[in-house]
């Protein structure tokens, strides 16, 4: 059976497991340091941790979509986009991604057909969209 892993990337693609505590520091999105190109360095030195520890476990990846050039999901996985007033939704995401997140916490799917039973506060599935490996659920925020 499909088990769901916990983790999350965070603002600099720092791999933390859900108790970490977050470390402080200051780097803007898309930095270098000099001819040091995090997303390359990520990508080179985490892919093959990341596939270990992954295996073939559903992911639901709720990274922007800036972060997606540090890793590339090659098993199963869940990605959203978030819809308002005909639009896709960039600034505002994270806080509908925050809703999502915040009710896999509570609910710990185990799988995609209970993370589909899930409904998101002021959200509603609008589209599913299969491509390979990826399943996009396109919510429409009410």
């Amino acid at each position: 059976m499909t088990q769901l892993k916990y983790f999350v990337t965070y603002t600099f693609n720092l791999l933390l497991y859900i108790v970490d505590k977050i470390p402080y520091y200051r780097f803007k999105q898309g930095s270098t340091i000099e001819e040091f190109k995090p997303e390359k360095f990520y990508k080179e030195n985490f892919t093959d941790t990341l596939d270990n520890f992954i295996n073939d476990d559903l992911v639901i990846d709720l990274r922007a979509g800036f972060y997606e050039k540090f890793y590339t999901l090659t098993c199963k996985h869940i990605t959203m986009k978030f819809i308002k007033n005909g639009k896709v939704v960039s600034h505002w995401a994270k806080a509908y991604r925050g809703i999502v997140l915040k009710e896999l916490a509570k609910r710990q799917p185990n799988n995609i057909e209970e993370f589909e039973m899930i409904n998101f506060d002021a959200l509603h599935v609008k589209e599913i969209i299969d491509k390979k490996l990826k399943r996009e659920y396109v919510f429409e925020i009410e």
